[in-house]
């Protein structure tokens, strides 16, 4: 042995060994009878303030809040480090709220039947720290940086509801629930709702803090804050951010120009403009401290939040790299009605080396995703754009690569500074589009063109690739770019399906399909001349123009229906979607539902359409009015009924490192070398030898073949419809493995659908099983048949009431056998926290299986299982083996 290269491991572990055994747990609970902030922050004597548990954690400590409301700005007094963060975290989802409101009582004075007055103590608006000299911050004499109205910062609510600021004596006497900031600025006057009570008997809150979460220190990194409700803050909007007269960007949730922080699970809502910052804010320290911005900023995580309701923003980062923004909803934005130009659901700079993944982007009142100044090598993959306003998603001033790939982007309204197209860009070169569906949009599909010189003195639209996308239904066109020899070089369009809106809408006229395509030739700069106007060209013009979309065709689109809530789209197709099949792009990986891509693909977003081939006849078919068409009726077996969100989550960082270290498109990564086989510890009562777990080119499986697992009893069931098979299990160290032997003579599975199909749902209790019932550490983890690609992978898809920070990845294969087939499954140790690893450790578990989407055997130890409800609510158990 090699002393020394064998010290400095030794050294590291002992190392790592000591912070976990420093770590420490800071717990904090206002409505405990013993909370003090001067006492020792334990279980039993907590602290009363997130703010003391602050104070005291250091890298590796936890400050676990339980709930109750707690009225205060968070700032953490230090970062963490890579192998141990601090970790903010609500000891149940959702039920520790932050809110950046006081409860206001003054002295109400009566100024009409439902108006009073309210004068404003300036204590509320007083800043202290131990560290810092804070300025007093008073958003009530805070005016909004931008809009036509004179608003200010301000919030008021009464009984939780949010009030609207008005800022004349007329509206607030005209309608109930309004208020305004008197013409002294010292009071408030609220009209309260006629069916509310005297104020003094009413729960009335004012804003007072413009952040709920942020240090006072700029730069701080490795920072996990999980599980909160931050609402109600008077932040501003971030005008001119970039200018030390400007605005910083500032939400009520804030890195401060941090790096490295994880931000999951929380709800962001209600804040006065911004709701999330993850970038450098700008060059102006936000709390005048004269702060200098880092030089590190971003590779945050942000995963699984709700942000909504807030006044113009949900997300805002200038300077985030590397920054993954995966599995949030974000929607009803920009309550303030603000077309500025930093307000968007998403709106990021320098977004470089980025990955935008699974997101449900709605109703915001602002465009979805805006990229402004530099995406170099980023990607937006999966994500459900509805119901935005101004653009679905905005590109901007960058020369990429930029990769737009498997999402839904789909009726756009037109807003006050752009039109409402599906995806706009000017100013932006190199960008890839593929496999999208882009869907009845209140301007084009996709327009492009020059607007500045600000592009290091570029004037062209070079370098996009269209390709396999589906573009239909757009009120004016489906594409619309600037082709010529200085304004449109190098680009490509093809393998498109292309269809035009309803030409006549009517209830006479429902049967009848999408009109053509129409395509317009912008010129530099984007300008559309009165006289003459540019004329939109058919298909076969824009081909002749332009040398794009020989192979795109124009398909028959039937009764095509989007539904916002919940998110679902049907329409019928004819065969063409199934005719334009090209070889797949080396670094697409998965379609829209998270299935894995074959060798080649179709259009749009899903790979298993489903296509009507009396449509493709659309001569003898399609009738003025009420043709045949109408006869065609809609079936199962016809029409594609798309369910949009949630869909399952890959969170693989592989897949954004590839386009990442790809000049453009066309690189692949060389593969991983595995061992060739792995020992796993059986489960109680098995004998000696391990059961062996084979490593194969495909990660690594179960070798699936049931009797090789020598002493591991089947599970019993005792509700049975049929002879479907047996489950065995072992659960290691490494985590839980498991195998199922399916009796059935027919294959049936989508991942994207595991209801409707062949499926093994699995069902933990990972809280050491302490309870019969389902409780927040309960999570589900579905494997089904992938059919499209024979026998290998499964879909996958995960369910849990308190998801964990990154993990590996589930893994799930099945191969056919001379009963039906198996299915084999892993799950990994760390997706089964907070189970303790000691050996004896009991695993909560019940299993099902599904028959193309019928119940037809449930697992479970427990003979009290509830047959009548046919759900997981009495659990058996297994024991960690050593």
């Amino acid at each position: 042995m090699n002393l020394k290269l064998q010290l400095p491991r030794l050294v590291q572990t002992l190392l790592l060994t000591a912070f976990a055994l420093s770590a420490k747990t800071w717990t904090v609970d206002i409505n405990s009878p013993h909370a003090s902030d001067t006492g020792p922050g334990e279980s039993d004597r907590p602290f009363a303030s997130l703010n003391a548990a602050a104070a005291q954690a250091q890298a590796g400590d936890t400050v676990l809040v339980q709930p109750g409301i707690y009225y205060e700005r968070v700032a953490p007094h230090a970062g963490g480090k890579p192998d141990t963060p601090i970790v903010y975290r609500a000891a149940i989802k959702h039920r520790s709220i932050v809110r950046g409101t006081e409860i206001w009582r003054p002295q109400w004075q009566r100024i009409d039947k439902h108006i009073y007055r309210g004068i404003l103590d300036t204590g509320l608006f007083v800043r202290t720290h131990p560290h810092f000299k804070l300025r007093s911050f008073n958003p009530y004499t805070t005016r909004l940086s931008t809009g036509l109205r004179n608003l200010t910062l301000g919030q008021v609510y009464v009984d939780d509801r949010q009030l609207r600021e008005v800022d004349n004596h007329r509206d607030l006497i005209h309608f109930p629930g309004t208020w305004k900031v008197s013409t002294d600025s010292a009071a408030l006057e609220i009209h309260f709702p006629h069916d509310k009570a005297h104020p003094d008997k009413l729960r009335v809150e004012i804003a007072v803090r413009a952040r709920i979460f942020a240090p006072y220190v700029r730069g701080l990194g490795y920072l996990t804050v999980r599980g909160f409700v931050f609402e109600r803050c008077a932040n501003q909007y971030p005008s001119s951010f970039w200018n030390p007269n400007g605005f910083p960007q500032a939400g009520a949730v804030g890195c401060r120009a941090g790096h490295h922080w994880i931000i999951q699970d929380n709800i962001i809502r209600s804040a006065r403009n911004v709701g999330l910052d993850i970038g450098n804010e700008g060059d102006v320290d936000f709390d005048r401290l004269n702060q200098p911005r880092p030089s590190l900023s971003g590779y945050h995580i942000v995963r699984n939040n709700n942000i909504e309701c807030n006044g113009s923003a949900g997300i805002v980062g200038a300077g985030s790299p590397g920054s993954l923004i995966i599995g949030n909803r974000i929607e009803d934005n920009n309550y303030n009605g603000i077309y500025g130009s930093e307000g968007a659901a998403i709106k990021l700079h320098h977004f470089n080396d980025g990955l935008i993944e699974g997101n449900l982007i709605r109703n915001n009142g602002v465009a979805g995703i805006w990229l402004d100044n530099r995406w170099s090598h980023s990607r937006v993959t999966r994500n459900v754009i509805l119901n935005n306003t101004g653009a679905g998603i905005f590109i901007e001033l960058g020369r990429g690569p930029l990769l737009i790939d498997h999402n839904v982007i789909a009726t756009t309204r037109a807003g006050a500074n752009l039109a409402g197209d599906g995806i706009y860009s000017h100013d932006a070169l190199r960008v890839k589009l593929t496999n999208n569906l882009i869907y009845a949009n209140a301007n084009f599909g996709v327009w492009s063109h020059i607007g500045s010189d600000r592009l290091d003195g570029a004037t062209n639209v070079t370098g996009w690739h269209i390709q396999s996308n589906i573009i239909c239904s757009n009120h004016r066109g489906a594409l619309s770019f600037p082709i010529g020899d200085t304004t449109g070089s190098s680009n490509y369009c093809d393998y498109n399906l292309y269809a035009g809106p309803f030409d006549l809408v009517s209830s006479e006229t429902w049967g009848m399909e999408l009109a053509p395509p129409l395509f317009l030739r912008n010129t530099n700069k984007g300008l559309i001349t009165v006289n003459p106007s540019p004329q939109r060209i058919a298909l076969e013009s824009w081909r002749a123009q332009t040398g794009f979309d020989r192979h795109s065709r124009y398909p028959a689109v039937l009764r095509p229906h989007l539904s916002i809530h919940p998110p679902t789209f049907e329409f019928m197709i004819d065969t063409l979607a199934r005719s334009l099949q090209r070889p797949r792009d080396t670094l697409l990986d998965y379609d829209f539902y998270g299935s894995p891509l074959g060798s080649t693909c179709i259009p749009g977003p899903v790979q298993d359409l489903i296509v009507e081939p009396r449509l493709h006849d659309r001569d003898s078919l399609a009738h003025a009015f009420r043709g045949d068409y109408v006869k065609l009726k809609s079936s199962r077996d016809n029409t594609n009924h798309l369910i949009l969100w949630p869909i399952a989550q890959t969170n693989r960082r592989d897949k954004l490192a590839a386009w990442q270290q790809s000049q453009y498109l066309d690189t692949h990564q060389p593969e991983k070398k595995l061992p060739e086989s792995f020992v796993a510890p059986n489960a109680p009562g098995s004998p000696e030898t391990p059961a062996r777990i084979a490593f194969t080119r495909k990660e690594f499986a179960i070798d699936g073949k049931l009797g090789e697992w020598e002493g591991v009893q089947p599970l019993p069931a005792p509700y049975s419809q049929l002879e479907s098979g047996s489950v065995k299990l072992l659960w290691s160290r490494e985590g839980l493995w498991g195998a199922a032997e399916i009796t059935d003579s027919k294959v049936f599975g989508a991942a994207e659908r595991p209801y409707r199909t062949d499926a093994l749902f699995t069902y933990i209790e990972k809280d050491n099983a302490k309870s019969p019932r389902l409780t927040r550490f309960a999570a589900e983890y579905t494997f089904t048949p992938d059919t499209a690609i024979g026998n290998d992978r499964c879909g996958l898809r995960t369910f849990s009431h308190n998801d964990d920070d990154e993990h590996p990845e589930l893994r799930g294969y099945w191969q056919k056998s001379s009963r039906g087939y198996t299915l084999e499954l892993f799950i990994p140790a760390e997706i089964l926290q907070p189970a303790r690893m000691k050996k004896n450790t009991l695993l909560g578990f019940n299993y099902s299986v599904y028959n193309e989407g019928k119940g037809v055997e449930h697992f479970s130890i427990d003979r009290r299982f509830d047959r009548a409800y046919r759900k997981p609510y009495y659990w058996g158990t297994i024991k960690l083996a050593r």
